[in-house]
């Protein structure tokens, strides 16, 4: 899911016309704003990585639902209680990444949090430092959505979200192997992603996520973004949009716009892209994260990642991973130059 912000000057303003006869609100609007500090997060970020895993605070709740309704997200998110068994996933999924990206995140990550019916199965939020600058990042999983869910069977259900159901076409999607098929392993990939949105708050991989395109000048000042995509004129055009015709009717979690039967096609453009999966070619923001995750996930973990399509039960398309490959190139380079800083 992408990084989800409200900007501080929101908060502000909401917190003005907060009338005085809506002292809750008025508290509520205020423990959010709280939480965007590094400072209300100090304890926690001098904690080892592996104990920053922890049941939500009041503001951070506060804080999704706000962030919630300006987004016009009807989720009301909820105090979560995951299980002592949920909480050790979380963390052996935390405990085996690679040192190197747990390196990067001791100084960014301020910790793991349980919130549950957030809107999706995890996010990110923004912690600014006190000239209002982003310095880190909080993530956000949501053990309502993950607790049942094994790596392959989560994975299948998000890629199909962009299809129309129809009998006559099946997807399934591989991010692990049979006897990895938990739901540590669905935790990981989540995890992940989110790590990609934290790690892109102190890098200029991709423009700000609360400008618009027009404030954010030509693409080509942000190196990742700009091997994908340019801006025109209010919004972000993709670079392969001609061939890739079905991009921009690929919407993820919402009202599905492609008719099953363009599965096959969907996953040829894409290969001629260098969108390394489908949720990549949504937005500049999840290119990166996606990526990030993908690269990891196949290259450093060597975990498998695998598409198959189906037409009347038979396999018709399969779809791998493009780090082999010369169209992912230029996106590999740039990922293993952020992995090869210091942060």
């Amino acid at each position: 899911m992408i990084l989800r912000l409200l900007a501080l000057s929101f908060l502000v303003l909401l917190l003005a016309a907060c009338s005085i006869e809506d002292p809750e609100k008025e508290a509520r609007t205020a423990r959010a704003q709280a939480v965007e500090r590094i400072d209300f997060w100090r304890s926690t970020l001098a904690r080892p990585l592996n104990q920053r895993i922890k049941i939500a605070p009041q503001g951070l709740l506060d804080y999704v639902a706000l962030a919630n309704q300006t987004n016009h997200i009807s989720n009301v998110p909820r105090p979560s209680s995951p299980t002592v068994d949920f909480i050790a996933d979380v963390r052996a999924a935390l405990d085996e990444l690679p040192a190197d990206i747990k390196a990067l995140l001791e100084n960014e990550l301020v910790g793991i949090y349980f919130i549950d019916n957030v809107g999706g199965s995890a996010l990110t939020h923004e912690i600014l430092d006190a000239q209002g600058r982003p310095v880190a990042g909080v993530i956000i999983l949501d053990p309502f959505v993950l607790s049942s869910q094994t790596a392959n069977s989560w994975a299948t259900w998000k890629e199909n979200t962009p299809f129309k159901p129809d009998p006559r076409f099946r997807l399934s999607m591989q991010i692990a192997d049979p006897a990895s098929d938990d739901r540590k392993n669905a935790i990981a990939y989540n995890l992940l992603h989110e790590i990609a949105h934290v790690l892109s708050i102190r890098r200029r991989m991709h423009p700000p996520f609360n400008k618009s395109p027009k404030e954010i000048g030509p693409a080509s000042a942000w190196p990742f973004t700009a091997l994908s995509w340019q801006v025109t004129g209010e919004r972000y055009a993709g670079r392969f949009d001609e061939a890739f015709s079905n991009r921009t009717n690929v919407v993820y979690y919402g009202t599905p716009l492609l008719p099953a039967g363009k599965m096959a096609e969907v996953y040829q453009q894409l290969g001629a892209s260098n969108f390394s999966t489908l949720y990549a070619a949504t937005n500049p923001f999840d290119d990166f994260a996606e990526s990030f995750v993908n690269y990891v996930h196949v290259t450093r973990m060597r975990k498998p990642w695998l598409v198959r399509i189906y037409e009347d039960e038979k396999l018709i398309l399969t779809h791998g991973a493009c780090w082999e490959e010369a169209r992912c190139a230029e996106k590999r380079k740039l990922i293993e130059s952020l992995l090869a800083r210091p942060s």
